[in-house]
């Protein structure tokens, strides 16, 4: 995952301005529209860096130690000063150990919880990092849209959206799967 520059988000919005305002062209050094634009993109800038950090931390892989502690108290451990290294690997663990997250987890929680659903495929990472997609039939023919909803739902609580993991639940098109 790449976060823009500050340099990235001034040529954004200064290619946005000359589509726009086409009118707008003193972009010299000291010029109205480059010194506001350039004050936009900075404050632009620091909500990204914000996002990069919680985007870091969120996951265990990459978090630095402070989030990893919270990561130790999440799961009622006690923090005893570890490496990072060693933090890192000891809560990872404990992800894997609950078999949470795991495509087959994924699939069991749907099969296990949704009687109009009979065979389920998880593919990790489709769309991105921590994304999980769902595709759900029922004996080979798609399934109705308020079952998806339903499901949806049921993966958007709280207690259900494990790491913050991005779940979309989805049917086959057409009536007949392969």
């Amino acid at each position: 995952m790449t976060f823009k520059t500050e340099g990235d988000i001034f040529d954004d919005l200064k290619a946005k301005i000359q589509t726009y305002i086409p009118e707008i062209t003193n972009w010299n050094a000291g010029g109205k529209a480059r010194g506001i634009t350039r004050v936009a993109a900075a404050g632009i800038r620091l909500l990204y860096v914000a996002l990069e950090y919680i985007y870091w931390n969120i996951f265990p892989t990459f978090a630095d130690r402070e989030a990893l502690r919270r990561h130790y108290e999440d799961w009622g451990l006690t923090w005893d000063s570890p490496t990072t290294s060693d933090a890192r690997k000891t809560i990872l663990n404990k992800y894997r150990q609950k078999g949470c997250g795991s495509k087959k987890w994924f699939e069991d929680t749907v099969v296990l919880n949704f009687e109009e659903v009979t065979k389920t495929v998880a593919e990790i990472g489709v769309r991105g990092i921590n994304t999980v997609d769902i595709t759900v039939t029922y004996h080979n023919y798609a399934v109705p849209n308020d079952t998806i909803e339903e499901i949806q739902t049921f993966f958007d609580q709280d207690d259900k959206n494990i790491c913050g993991i991005d779940v979309l639940i989805k049917t086959t098109e057409g009536a007949m799967v392969e």
